[in-house]
């Protein structure tokens, strides 16, 4: 059982252009350095959040159906203030049945139920989860989760980013010309991202 990136994000929160303006730096010398900032800082959020922030296609897999519904292990960047612009989507649940062949669920068979955060996913109407064989990984959910937009994204996560990214990009050390170490101020600014952790379930 686990879950794995199939199709990666191609975008980030935040933009190269915005990162430099809070920065405050013109020159192209440093766009690596700077990308590699922005990236982090996301990888960041998300470990801190537990969630997926760009839209990217994950694959859940599961040793059987459970006996009712089973969460989804990653969710999107969003609480129950969320709205259609950052979906979690079902692209298929397959399943080996017991006599080892992989079957294809209909979607008429299981529901998502987004409106508690995280999200849950049920059988359908009058639908019971099929059998499958006693194997691991007998279960592949493939779902589409995350902003497809960096524009979407709330607005503390990207100040979030923007001030980690900045500040990684800023002290290229852990250590300053003392021997003490530097370390972002986190609680004030980790708490922007305390909205959209997930809850414990």
């Amino acid at each position: 059982m686990g879950i794995r990136v199939i199709t990666p994000s191609t975008i980030e929160p935040i933009t190269l252009a915005e990162l430099k303006a809070q920065v405050r730096y013109d020159s192209s010398d440093e766009d690596a350095l700077l990308q590699g900032a922005i990236a982090a800082a996301r990888a960041k959020a998300e470990n801190y959040t537990g969630t997926v922030i760009m839209r990217r296609t994950l694959e859940q897999t599961l040793d059987e159906f459970p006996a009712a519904e089973f969460l989804v292990e990653r969710t999107a960047a969003w609480n129950t203030g969320c709205n259609a612009e950052c979906p979690i989507v079902i692209e298929s649940i397959q399943y080996v049945d017991p006599d080892g062949v992989t079957q294809t669920l209909s979607p008429s068979d299981y529901t998502l139920d987004t409106s508690v955060w995280p999200g849950w996913v049920l059988p359908g109407v009058d639908a019971e989860w099929p059998d499958t064989e006693p194997s691991a990984n007998a279960v592949t959910v493939t779902l589409t989760i995350g902003y497809a937009d960096e524009a979407d994204v709330p607005f503390d996560i990207r100040a979030w980013m923007l001030l980690t990214a900045a500040f990684l990009w800023t002290h290229r050390e852990a250590f300053d010309l003392t021997g003490k170490m530097i370390d972002i101020p986190s609680r004030f600014v980790d708490s922007l991202l305390d909205p959209f952790r997930v809850p414990c379930v």
